[in-house]
């Protein structure tokens, strides 16, 4: 972390002050984009700056820049893997979590009749690579129902699972409706039938601790712009050491052609299967500084005031009438993420409320699709509670949200 940029002893307090935002609105978006620290921001534009001042100097090693800012890169993504509990030549960055995932899709070898199995639950951009391997290499995609508790999602994933079956996608906490899936378990499931397993980690990293390597997946992606708050435009794919070998997403040899025969031969890592020529340097300081912000706060502090602010909302709303809490109530079922639907308020009503919520009270949630593809009429209203937020901001949330509902008939009949 740049000594330049870095708040001494940071709190939530103190997070909150490096999110100017947070005095101009209640935000409860995490869970799509998480506003960018103002430290990450500075040390992105420190970064950029002397990039384009005074440049990298490739073409001298250790002259000018280039070999000071590779020592802050190279301990910023020390810092994001300790974030993970995993080992930095197992992780790898991309610009976003849907990115990495592609890389994973591309790196099997796909023939007409093999086999997909996707959770109901996943992100949207997964279900459209799906639809795009069924369209375009004739895979079979086999979406297993996940909404009716983790034993009846076992089971159906091990019902799911054939003999052509390549891959399974599983999300650790879900895009749709915030419920904890049972990551490792599935894993352990798939691999008793050989099949590979890429864990979805976007709604989980940041918002409390993971440890990687223990869920026991193929591949684990993440991103770094949403409850890390870190820059947008970054991600992060995390490869087995098992799957190194077989884990070629795109043209890169195992040796540069401009490698100096006099000189050992790199380690196979991810970073050199994944990245390769011009990518943002400052970026990825950037994210590894948000990371080392965070642990600096510490994820089990983290974890505390994400499902503490969560479970207030949760405890109210349950009591509402003619509304339905579609997000698992147990603080160990579910994180940050809250789904809420409304008896008799179709999807123009919700995008009404959502709109209202902004512009008359600057309280930011966000409508939800429930499936991919999109169904009328099955859609709620998502909130979420991030480590910046505060019990006040959910009461005024509460409050006016009550107001609004009860304005758009919701619980009067």
């Amino acid at each position: 972390m740049s000594a330049a940029n870095a708040p001494d002893g940071m709190t939530f307090e103190s997070l909150r002050g490096e999110l100017p935002m947070t005095r101009e609105v209640m935000y409860f978006n995490t869970a799509m984009n998480g506003p960018t620290l103002d430290c990450v921001l500075n040390t992105v534009a420190d970064e950029s700056a002397i990039e384009s001042r005074i440049g990298l100097a490739y073409a001298v090693p250790g002259f000018g820049t280039s070999r000071e800012q590779g020592d802050r890169e190279n301990a910023a993504r020390a810092d994001i893997a300790s974030l993970l509990r995993c080992d930095v030549a197992d992780l790898a960055i991309t610009p976003n979590t849907a990115q990495a995932m592609h890389r994973v899709l591309r790196s099997i070898e796909w023939q007409a009749g093999d086999e997909l199995c996707i959770t109901s639950l996943e992100h949207l951009s997964s279900f459209d690579a799906a639809q795009a391997l069924a369209e375009q290499r004739g895979v079979v995609v086999q979406s297993v129902p996940a909404e009716g508790g983790d034993g009846d999602f076992l089971e159906r994933l091990t019902s799911a699972l054939s003999d052509r079956t390549k891959l399974v996608i599983v999300s650790e906490v879900t895009s749709p409706d915030g419920r904890r899936l049972p990551l490792r378990e599935a894993a352990e499931v798939a691999h008793q039938r050989g099949v590979l397993v890429v864990g979805d980690g976007a709604q989980s990293v940041g918002a409390y601790p993971v440890n990687v390597p223990d869920f026991g997946c193929d591949y684990y992606v993440g991103s770094g712009h949403k409850w890390l708050l870190g820059p947008r435009g970054t991600g992060f794919i995390w490869v087995s050491p098992d799957r190194i070998d077989e884990f070629r997403p795109d043209l890169v040899p195992d040796v540069s052609l401009w490698h100096d025969p006099r000189t050992p031969v790199p380690p196979t890592t991810a970073r050199r299967r994944l990245e390769f020529n011009t990518y943002n340097h400052a970026a990825v300081i950037g994210f590894g500084q948000a990371a080392r912000v965070a642990s600096e706060i510490g994820l089990d502090a983290i974890e505390d005031r994400v499902s503490g602010l969560a479970a207030l909302i949760r405890e109210e709303v349950s009591l509402w009438k003619g509304v339905t809490l579609l997000t698992p109530m147990a603080r160990e079922a579910s994180a940050g993420i809250t789904t809420l639907a409304f008896d008799g308020l179709g999807d123009d009503g919700i995008k009404e409320v959502v709109r209202r919520l902004a512009y008359e009270n600057r309280v930011i949630v966000k409508f939800q699709w429930l499936s991919a593809p999109a169904r009328p009429g099955h859609s709620a209203m998502r909130i979420s509670t991030a480590a910046f937020n505060t019990e006040q901001e959910v009461d005024v949330l509460l409050r006016t949200l009550k107001s609004k509902l009860t304005d758009a008939g919701v619980g009067s009949g």
